[in-house]
């Protein structure tokens, strides 16, 4: 499923030839560190800096992306918006025209294509052809 909505493409050996690549760059930066002098601890902080603003920028640019993609699988799963649907959720209508993983694509009336993250639509509730609809157990 996540395979055919985000359409990837990635041959593995680009995935190696990427790891192996920056793995040398920095086998080599260690290296020539070490030749001039700077002590094997002054490395380690280095490195321990390096993968502790690594981890901040990958959790950073999840921060959205993953609630999408589970809000994304609920729609899809639950089935409660499917294509064609005219939808109505914090003031914007339209009909359905595509629900992926991270987004709900609409059209309004005005022939505007707009595309709706799928947080927002579980978060804030949709109106469904004109009856209330919400995502979570309570139905509140």
């Amino acid at each position: 499923l996540i395979k055919q909505q985000f359409k990837l493409k990635l041959p593995i050996e680009e995935i190696c030839s990427f790891v192996v690549k920056y793995f040398i760059y920095f086998a080599i930066l260690i290296m020539v560190l070490t030749k001039i002098g700077v002590s094997t601890e002054i490395l380690r902080f280095i490195f321990i800096i390096f993968l502790a603003v690594a981890l901040v920028f990958v959790i950073l640019s999840f921060k959205d992306f993953a609630p999408n993609l589970i809000a994304g699988f609920y729609i899809i799963k639950s089935k409660k918006i499917k294509k064609g649907d005219i939808i109505n959720t914090e003031g914007l209508k339209g009909k359905v025209l595509k629900i992926n993983l991270l987004e709900t694509k609409i059209e309004t009336n005005n022939k505007e294509v707009i595309f709706i993250p799928n947080t927002n639509l579980v978060r804030y509730g949709v109106v469904k052809n004109g009856k209330g609809l919400r995502f979570n157990r309570s139905g509140r």
